[in-house]
């Protein structure tokens, strides 16, 4: 199947807010059980850092030396103990796009886009393909993927409604149908009036 897409609804910030209101304490005592039992599957850094943000607060995350662990703390977050807990309901995780579809079928149908959108919007859709780190600018430190395929991403509900003005309503050939994903993920979001956390794995 490859490396494929998905869209969720965010937080207005993207993904920070969103993972900040999350139910950390339980991601720390799930995140202590599944390293004692794959110790080789998590980073211990992405492990120790999560305890600073419960004990001193999201500044940690903004530090240039914790960079590769937050991503991978976030990365652990939203693509492993996420899917775990989906099915509580308790925890607020939602679609904003329902299709997770391969990567290559969204380049293709950007490439293919005859009327090409304005150079913020190329620069947004762009995080896709290369994913987009939080409290830090992705040309200075970028993203960082333990495999070079797995990464996340996310849009502002600012950014969001800058999407929306260049796709919604827009005509789209058979070759740009996926834009229509994007399309129906950035409508979903306007209407929460959120942001978009973008999942690549």
């Amino acid at each position: 199947m490859g490396i494929r897409v998905g869209f969720y609804l965010g937080s207005e910030d993207g993904m920070l807010g969103h993972f900040l209101g999350a139910p950390l304490a339980a991601f720390h005592d799930w995140y202590i059980s599944v390293s004692e039992e794959f110790p080789n599957d998590f980073n211990p850094d992405a492990i120790e850092l999560l305890k600073s943000v419960l004990a001193e607060g999201s500044a940690v995350l903004e530090h240039p030396a914790n960079a590769k662990a937050t991503d991978a703390l976030l990365t652990d977050f939203y693509l492993t103990f996420v899917s775990d807990q989906k099915e509580d309901s308790a925890y607020p995780f939602e679609y904003a796009h329902e299709s997770w579809v391969n990567i290559r079928f969204y380049r293709d149908a950007i490439t293919a886009r005859e009327e090409r959108p304005p150079l913020s919007v190329i620069r947004l859709l762009e995080y896709i393909f290369t994913g987009r780190p939080i409290l830090r600018s992705r040309d200075h430190q970028p993203f960082y993927s333990e495999d070079g395929g797995v990464r996340l991403a996310f849009w502002t509900s600012e950014e969001v409604a800058t999407i929306a003005r260049e796709l919604l309503g827009a005509e789209f050939t058979e070759e740009e149908a996926l834009f229509r994903n994007i399309s129906g993920a950035v409508n979903h979001a306007l209407q929460k009036q959120t942001g978009i956390i973008i999942l690549v794995a």
